[in-house]
């Protein structure tokens, strides 16, 4: 408990550093772009280095760029000494991602007690919120298929996301896992999608664990597959296609190991929303579904016809 209560208080004296000041217009608009806003700039993924790396995890790497849009995706050639598991081990993590206005990372290390390992993480304000440690066992590229030549989708399309298994909520590490994936491999934010332009489905499935026991520490393998939808002629309804998944890589397997998720105070303070163009309800007012008109509801309270005067009726009147 003390570990994590200092750990809090690292991360917020981190959230709470002073920030750069511009001196330029130039580095003010740049500046005023990183601030937080109603509605949030687009994810970007930092892909990086560690100080050591194999060869299967650059190979990894290479492959999850590709499966993001190329605007949203900065790549660092050069190795960098960063552990961020260990204490205070995510300072350079942080600079580069302040450095390159990126919310994702993912990093490939290679050790001999962890060999073949991709660190995939997200920040808040700057500062690492999650962060989960993977084996890759297995990596399949897309050339290594046959159907790759003819059905090809283009770069940088928003994929279908399926999370496979029913385990995915059955534990808060896998519910912050699935959603680090779905942060990760979303794309760009869109108000509708074309069903007929869909072109890639990203299958994700987590493998149930065979003992009774649920503890959170049992290390769970990840599938990661890429599809293509193909439409075929279906002869029990014309009009509607019959859909058929052809796999065209990559095709990953990773099996998670350390990770490191944000306190219940940082993450209330990382998933606040604003309330700006939030209508606050107006009693007894609301508007019309067809022409758009204000309507107001009036109570008025009960009426005493004794007491009620009424004009007389000049026809009864004495001259």
């Amino acid at each position: 408990l003390k570990e994590l209560i200092e750990r809090f208080d690292r991360d917020l004296e981190k959230m709470k550093a002073k920030k750069g000041i511009a001196k330029t217009t130039r580095g003010k608009k740049v500046l005023a772009n990183r601030e937080s806003k109603h509605v949030e700039n687009d994810k970007s993924s930092l892909f990086l280095f560690g100080r050591t790396h194999s060869q299967l995890g650059k190979l990894v790497l290479a492959q999850l760029c590709k499966l993001k849009p190329p605007h949203l995706v900065k790549k660092l050639t050069r190795s960098n000494d960063i552990q961020p598991f260990e204490p205070d081990g995510t300072g350079l993590l942080e600079s580069l991602a302040r450095k390159s206005d990126c919310s994702l990372f993912a990093m490939a290390t290679h050790s001999k007690k962890r060999p073949h390992n991709l660190i995939l993480g997200r920040l808040f304000d700057f500062a690492v919120l999650d962060m989960i440690e993977f084996g890759v066992h297995q990596l399949l590229e897309p050339h290594q298929f046959k159907e790759i030549s003819k059905l090809r989708p283009n770069l940088g399309s928003k994929p279908c996301l399926v999370f496979d298994g029913d385990d995915w909520d059955a534990s808060s590490s896998t519910s912050v896992m699935k959603s680090l994936f779905l942060d990760f491999f979303r794309g760009e934010t869109l108000d509708y999608i074309d069903v007929g332009s869909l072109d890639r489905v990203l299958v994700l499935t987590l493998d149930p664990l065979n003992t009774p026991d649920s503890s959170e520490s049992l290390p769970r393998t990840i599938y990661l597959r890429q599809y293509y939808p193909k439409l075929m002629k279906n002869a029990a309804t014309p009009k509607v296609p019959r859909v058929c998944l052809e796999e065209i890589g990559p095709r990953v397997e990773l099996v998670s190991r350390r990770t490191r998720f944000a306190s219940a105070a940082l993450n209330r303070e990382a998933y606040r929303q604003s309330k700006k163009g939030k209508e606050r309800k107006v009693k007894n007012i609301s508007k019309d579904d067809l022409f758009g008109d204000t309507v107001g509801r009036i109570h008025v309270g009960k009426q005493s016809l004794d007491s009620l005067v009424l004009a007389k009726p000049k026809g009864l009147r004495r001259s």
